[in-house]
């Protein structure tokens, strides 16, 4: 794919490289959720990822955050926290939902609005991307947490009543709402989380630079 472009434009040779990681950062993320949305697929958890992903990638693309050396460790990586969240999601009661949607978002604002935007050592920012980088992340962070709070407020109405039957051809099956609504927070939750680890990284990192001086 990176030689195809290449070829049909006239480019300096270096440029070569940076198509080859282009394409194949390309190809890996696309696999990646594509991994991942089987997975939620098989354990039937599929409406609440989708809503995690809207909450999710939006955020992390703005706010910053952890990024792996390789494409297998991002995807171990990124596996790890959806299946920490999948565990949530089957372990959290629907009657506590409407409760842990708000200090799930306040966590999430606390931790965006102190760190982001948080470059990696992976993947730095210049000053001007951070400007601005910063004003995206907060703005969508209002929205989001304007969003959930809205959630929080229609599940603790309505709580349990909120299952929904669907019936679509031969297959017949529930949605429980509330639990989408907890797949958004979680979303924004792992986001802001990643800006943790990254912080805790960049320091393990500057302390090792510093004691080999």
């Amino acid at each position: 794919m990176a030689r195809s472009y290449y070829e049909d434009k006239p480019h300096d040779e270096d440029d070569l490289a940076i198509y080859a990681y282009g394409a194949e950062k390309y190809i890996a993320v696309r696999l990646e959720l594509a991994a991942i949305v089987l997975l939620s697929l098989f354990v039937g958890r599929f409406l609440e990822t989708i809503v995690f992903f809207a909450a999710f990638i939006p955020l992390r693309r703005f706010a910053g955050g952890y990024h792996a050396k390789d494409n297998l460790r991002c995807f171990l990586g990124f596996l790890m926290i959806y299946t920490i969240n999948l565990m949530i999601l089957f372990v959290t009661p629907i009657e506590l939902i409407g409760v842990l949607l708000l200090p799930f978002a306040f966590i999430s604002a606390f931790l965006v609005l102190w760190l982001a935007p948080l470059p990696d050592k992976n993947k730095p920012f210049t000053q001007d991307q951070i400007k601005g980088l910063r004003r995206k992340s907060v703005k969508l962070l209002a929205v989001q947490t304007m969003i959930i709070a809205l959630f929080s407020l229609i599940t603790i109405i309505f709580g349990s009543r909120m299952i929904v039957p669907i019936n679509i051809w031969l297959f017949s099956f529930s949605v429980e709402v509330p639990f989408i609504f907890l797949g958004f927070a979680l979303g924004q939750l792992s986001a802001s989380g990643s800006l943790v680890a990254t912080k805790i990284k960049n320091y393990t990192s500057d302390r090792e630079v510093n004691s080999k001086v």
